[in-house]
């Protein structure tokens, strides 16, 4: 049961179960009545805690997407960043394919390169 009173206009299953509590208890006096009013404010205090559990799990689910979609937003910067990477490292191969070509027979991958080399292919990498 929850703590506090139900407030009736939050749904219309507490409003009804409300309406039903008043209706039993104007019937009178009998032991059937009062045990009927009884199961009657059981319900609607269950039905109350239902609601709020309800909401409870509504609002975990918002939340919990709320994270989702930032970490679907980190994601995709995180993927543009390395398509930006590899991009610009084919470029960078790229150039050194061109360069290799303009300086047959000299070993670029270790350490034959020259300040215009370097120029060139920094050049190629910026386009």
């Amino acid at each position: 049961m929850p703590d506090n009173p139900a407030d009736i206009s939050r749904h219309p299953l507490l409003k009804n179960a409300h309406e039903l509590c008043i209706t039993i208890e104007k019937c009178g006096a009998s032991p059937e009545l009062t045990r009927a009013s009884l199961m009657a404010s059981t319900l609607m205090d269950d039905i109350h805690s239902l609601i709020l559990r309800a909401i409870e799990d509504q609002n975990e689910r918002d939340a919990l997407g709320v994270r989702v979609r930032k970490l679907e937003e980190v994601d995709h910067q995180r993927i543009t960043e390395i398509m930006g990477q590899e991009s610009r490292a084919d470029r960078y191969l790229s150039a050194l394919t061109a360069i290799r070509s303009k300086f047959p027979g000299s070993s670029l991958f270790y350490g034959d390169y020259t300040r215009e080399v370097h120029h060139i292919a920094h050049e190629a990498i910026e386009q």
